[in-house]
C-alpha cells in the first residue's frame, strides 16, 4: 500500500490523482508491504523534468525496506525527520513508486543520470503573480526538514523506464508500480 500525503499543522492531508500542491508545500509517502522490498519513488513535470525521490544517498533509509511495517518516506537525514519539498510550479506532476522483492539494477542504472531531490533546492515560482501562485502546481525537486518529529501524460524521461519493467503493466508477485 502506498499513500501520498502533504503535511499540514494539526493534520496531515492525503492526496489523490488531480490534488492541487504548491511551491513550498510539503510531501511524503507511506508506504507498507507485507515483505522486504526495494523501493523506488520518482517524479517527473509536464515539462519532462524528472526527480528520483527515493532512494538517495542524502537520506538515513537504503534499500532494502523491511516487511511488514508502514515507512514514511523519505524518512530521516542526520536523523532528523525531512519531507520532499515543492521547488517549481506550473503544470502536472507524475509521481511513480516502484516495489520489487529484488534489486532492480536495470532501473537503478536508468535512473541514475536523473538528479535527485536535495536539500537547499530554491522553491521558484516563475514569472507569475501572487495570485496565480495560488494556482500553480508542480515540480517535487527538494527535500526539507519536517516542522512536525490520474488522468496525467505519460512521463516523458519516467515513462519509457517505466515501459521496461518486467510485467510493468500488471502487478506481479515480485514487482509493484503506483503512480
Amino acid at each position: 500500500k502506498a499513500s501520498l500525503f502533504r503535511e499540514r499543522p494539526g493534520a496531515d492531508e492525503r492526496l489523490s490523482p488531480g490534488s492541487r500542491v504548491e511551491p513550498g508545500d510539503l510531501l511524503f509517502l507511506e508506504i507498507e508491504g507485507t515483505r522486504e522490498m526495494h523501493v523506488y519513488v520518482l517524479a517527473e513535470d509536464r515539462k519532462g523534468k524528472a526527480f528520483v525521490l527515493f532512494p538517495t544517498p542524502t537520506f538515513d533509509r537504503r534499500n532494502p525496506l523491511p516487511g511488514g511495517r508502514l515507512h514514511r518516506l523519505p524518512g530521516t537525514r542526520g536523523g532528523k525527520l525531512v519531507n520532499w519539498e515543492v521547488t517549481s510550479a506550473g503544470g502536472d506532476e507524475s509521481v511513480v513508486v516502484i516495489g520489487s522483492l529484488k534489486p532492480l539494477e536495470d532501473l537503478e542504472r536508468d535512473i541514475a543520470s536523473i538528479p535527485a531531490a536535495a536539500p537547499g533546492a530554491p522553491v521558484a515560482y516563475g514569472e507569475v503573480s501572487e495570485e496565480a501562485k495560488q494556482q500553480l502546481y508542480r515540480g517535487i525537486g527538494g527535500v526539507k526538514a519536517s516542522p512536525s518529529a490520474a488522468g496525467a501524460a505519460e512521463p516523458r524521461v519516467l515513462g519509457p523506464i517505466m515501459r521496461s519493467l518486467p510485467g510493468q503493466s500488471k502487478r506481479t508477485d515480485d514487482l509493484w508500480v503506483w503512480q
